[in-house]
């Protein structure tokens, strides 16, 4: 009961952060929309996922042991070599990725940016350097079971990032790429300061590398995850990329802010990835794959009751949804993009959940594969469909598509090496509650037909839809009651 109430909480503190998180880029999105237009924003969209994806692939996989081995550490002096040494290796790693960008930067400019947004690119150097502090500070405390200071860690950097970026908008009248990364780097060091002053306090500070063997050893394990995240990025932005080679930065624009909320539902996946792993791989570490299993099915349980009936909501209220958020333009353009993706993050959820079990098992040779094959399929898509007929909702099928094929692979996967419950009496208790709810919404929005999408119809329909699809999980008896017990013993009431 013990691990069940840690399980729950932790899951419902890192979600509210995560939900905080994900909402600070939605706040963001209209405002740079309305403010700067659809290009600024589209071109920021491609350079901080350029940076992300620098940073992703700079370990090499390089603290992978780190990652697997930390949470089961509770001697601290013991901690300071497993967590310094990978330290240290992405520091230089990232230092000379970095310049490596600059360099190459002309050629990258022309091929994606094509003239329509400029920048330094030398300031991505201090950007990703102190991101890398920043983020080797929250992944120790995350590692260490310090759930409430990762929690911090994650939400202050965003909401700083957004608080300086308005506030350099208040001065100069105007957003520009440049201020936006120069934000987001100084919300990064204030955060990794405090972050390090407790860390250096329990476990001291040094920069050193392991012997090359050690190096050697842990590559081969974890550099299958950085090719993982190669592919991965491939996936989720590849897309991007390819509209604006063919249709330019500002067909980026309008895709992105569809793809974001379309793609909403997959945090509450993600927070799966932080949560899990480490309890997992401690309660297999101790033999007790039981207790393992048993968190695995409620989350996917959990996960498949939110995104069932989110693909509904979004087929009925992607276009006014997206004409309030952004512009009566956008939504035109991109409203079909919206449903399209919720379906396809169905399935991209559900593969980040099964890969808990890939990465407990040290199966990461899997993980690779599985989007490997994947993210060919969705850049073989893309560039043959963008090519003939430039479209953005085809990016957004090509996507579903792909995720549909990954989720097949790594659930046969996952079969031969986990017992799997892909709770189908749920999903089809899901789709009886998700359809009395498309009705309900369908009467509400006929109602309203004739007016302007407003906050006020808008939020209507949204509480109406959540409360009639509950309302049909509980007369289906979604719920059992041993799990109501569960979470009642698990919450301390």
């Amino acid at each position: 009961m013990r691990d069940d109430r840690a399980f729950v909480k932790n899951n419902i503190t890192v979600l509210a952060s995560h939900v905080l998180i994900y909402l600070q880029g939605l706040l963001l999105t209209p405002i740079l929309i309305k403010t700067s237009g659809v290009t600024l924003y589209g071109g920021y969209v491609l350079l901080i996922s350029m940076v992300g994806f620098i940073f992703g692939i700079s370990s090499f996989g390089v603290g992978f042991r780190c990652q697997r081995f930390l949470p089961g550490i509770e001697d601290k002096q013991k901690r300071k070599p497993l967590f310094f040494t990978q330290f240290t290796f992405q520091l230089i790693s990232i230092l000379l990725f970095s310049l490596l960008f600059i360099v190459l930067f002309p050629y990258i400019e022309v091929f994606f940016f094509k003239g329509d947004v400029s920048f330094i690119p030398w300031l991505v150097l201090p950007y990703l350097l102190l991101f890398t502090f920043y983020s080797q500070g929250t992944d120790y405390f995350r590692y260490t079971h310090r759930m409430n200071i990762f929690n911090y860690a994650t939400l202050t950097q965003p909401y700083l990032f957004i608080g300086l970026a308005l506030l350099g908008y208040e001065i100069t009248q105007q957003f520009t790429v440049d201020a936006l990364l120069i934000a987001n780097a100084v919300s990064a060091l204030v955060v990794a300061v405090l972050l390090f002053r407790i860390l250096v306090k329990e476990i001291g500070f040094t920069l050193e590398l392991s012997s090359l063997k050690e190096l050697a050893k842990d590559i081969k394990v974890g550099f299958p995850l950085v090719l993982n995240y190669m592919v991965g990025i491939i996936l989720s932005m590849g897309d991007r990329y390819v509209i604006a080679a063919f249709m330019g930065v500002t067909a980026v624009g309008y895709y992105s802010p569809a793809y974001a909320l379309g793609a909403f539902v997959v945090f509450f996946a993600k927070v799966s990835g932080v949560v899990l792993p480490p309890m997992m791989s401690r309660l297999v570490d101790r033999e007790d794959e039981g207790m393992a299993a048993r968190m695995m099915d409620y989350t996917l349980k959990g996960y498949l009751l939110l995104a069932i009936p989110f693909i509904v909501g979004c087929a009925l209220l992607a276009k006014p949804i997206l004409t309030l958020y952004t512009s009566a333009e956008l939504a035109e353009h991109a409203f079909l993009v919206m449903p399209i993706v919720a379906l396809g993050s169905l399935f991209y959820g559900i593969n980040i959940i099964l890969s808990n079990v890939l990465f407990v098992r040290m199966e990461t040779g899997v993980m690779f594969r599985v989007n490997v094959l994947a993210a060919v399929l969705n850049l073989i898509l893309n560039l043959i469909l963008l090519w003939y007929f430039r479209d953005i909702v085809l990016a957004a099928v090509t996507t579903a598509i792909s995720y549909l094929v990954a989720f097949i692979y790594v659930s046969r996967k996952v079969r031969q090496i986990w017992g799997l419950d892909m709770q189908i009496s749920v999903i089809m208790k899901s789709i009886a509650a998700s359809i009395m709810m498309a009705a309900s919404l369908v009467w509400y929005l006929n109602i309203f037909s004739e007016s302007s999408p407003s906050i006020g119809v808008i939020s209507g329909a949204i509480m109406l839809g959540l409360v009639v699809y509950m309302v049909g999980l509980l007369l289906l008896k979604t719920f059992s009651r041993n799990e109501w017990h569960m979470l009642q013993k698990a919450m301390g009431t």
